[in-house]
């Protein structure tokens, strides 16, 4: 989903540019104006793992309750910029697998990472997966250290995507640019 063109390396002092603005088509903006207020879990686009994790939420998520929009993309982008979020930890994001961002566009949005925000997405779905959310229980420093072995290597692990994945016709409007 990444469409951006590579940018010329850049010495380590340089500052990184931030990106210039996309204006939403008629339709993205449709998507976006309805999803305020859902959950929006941000994901690594070109990641074939996330991808599918994102197919598994739709699937036990028959309320809509979650969007879904990929790290590489322009509502990540907003999300970044409205969170004080540098374009340089932007980049980092993008190795530590998915965001959940509670209450998108509201006054008391919030973005949550790692193992916090995988398990708070499961709470929002129904069937079995949303009872691992118990595992919140685990102290975080563990759950974010199995976490963090898995984002590092998910590449390694389920491959990268060869091109950007479509959304089914029913699940288009559950997905931002």
């Amino acid at each position: 989903m990444n469409t951006a063109q590579p940018a010329a390396p850049a010495s380590a002092d340089a500052p990184v540019p931030s990106p210039a603005p996309v204006k939403p088509s008629e339709q993205s903006q449709d998507a976006l104006d309805r999803a305020k207020g859902h959950g929006v879990l941000l994901f690594d686009g070109d990641c074939a793992m996330c991808n599918g994790f994102v197919q598994r939420f739709i699937a036990m998520d028959p309320t809509q309750a979650l969007r879904y929009a990929p790290l590489q993309g322009s509502t990540a982008a907003e999300i970044f910029q409205r969170h004080g979020i540098r374009t340089q930890d932007s980049e980092k994001m993008l190795s530590g697998g998915v965001r959940l961002v509670q209450n998108f566009r509201q006054e008391n949005e919030r973005v949550l990472a790692g193992s916090d925000a995988a398990l708070t997405a499961l709470s929002l779905t129904s069937g079995p997966a949303r009872q691992l959310h118990a595992l919140m229980f685990i102290p975080r420093f563990i759950r974010e250290w199995v976490y963090n072995k898995i984002a590092q290597n998910r590449y390694r692990i389920a491959g990268k995507m060869q091109q950007c994945a479509i959304p089914q016709p029913n699940q288009r409007h559950l997905f931002l640019p």
